[in-house]
């Protein structure tokens, strides 16, 4: 399991928050997992976690199509920030969703210890990466060759975070890790292909040799599910 140093490395100082034993004290969730929070804590991770607000109130707060969650972090769209994704978690079970900015939660990983886990390889691996880290500008094409790079190391982390937790790659629809890499890099005519490596049966993409970008549109939470690109509802 990650620990509170090993988020520090990747994250920074600063940018992982634990939280206080008195607030989650009376959260419903397992009491190992009430220790993870407090000792871990969670990082600011790419894409995902612009900041850890841990809610203070017993009784979960954020509403969701999956029930009240307790709140744990943000995340504001760039162009609208107003609107908000979270990560939260379930009561009694502990598992830990990512919700959209009108409430739609799509799962995540079984449980905070293993989510913690997955961020830590996650952030790990992107920001130690030049061709996953984030680009200068609004947009980055990238060579054929860094392509194929690129699509390299999305495959390996898909195959380490299903590793993990293969709870996470049971299905595409609704869950957060399968679409988070199958949209990571795309345009119009190309979007990543992780069949091979996930086992999920709806990844649709298929590649060509177009140049990739890095597409803003996949940090517009509210453009439409993490999971789907726009091309791809269009039938690419």
């Amino acid at each position: 399991m990650a620990t509170h140093d090993q988020l520090t490395e990747w994250a920074g100082l600063g940018h992982v928050a634990r939280a206080r034993r008195d607030v989650v004290a009376g959260w419903r969730i397992p009491d190992f997992m009430k220790v993870q929070l407090v000792e871990v804590g969670i990082p600011v991770a790419p894409r995902l976690i612009e900041r850890v607000v841990i809610q203070s109130e017993a009784d979960p707060g954020l509403l969701t199509s999956r029930g009240p969650l307790y709140r744990l972090t943000e995340l504001a769209d760039p162009d609208e920030p107003a609107d908000r994704s979270s990560f939260g978690v379930a009561p009694e079970t502990g598992a830990v969703y990512f919700v959209m900015p009108d409430g739609e939660a799509w799962f995540a990983n079984s449980s905070v210890d293993v989510w913690l886990d997955v961020l830590h390889r996650y952030g790990s691996r992107v920001t130690a990466s030049e061709l996953l880290s984030e680009p200068d500008g609004p947009e980055e094409y990238l060579s054929e060759e860094h392509e194929e790079q690129a699509f390299a190391e999305l495959n390996r982390l898909a195959e380490e975070l299903k590793e993990v937790d293969p709870a996470s790659f049971k299905g595409y629809e609704g869950f957060l890790w399968p679409g988070l890499l199958d949209r990571w890099l795309t345009d119009s005519q190309w979007v990543c292909q992780l069949v091979s490596v996930t086992g999920c049966e709806g990844f649709r993409g298929v590649r060509s040799r177009a140049p990739v970008r890095w597409s803003r549109r996949f940090d517009r939470r509210v453009s439409g599910p993490i999971g789907r690109s726009d091309d791809a509802e269009r039938g690419q």
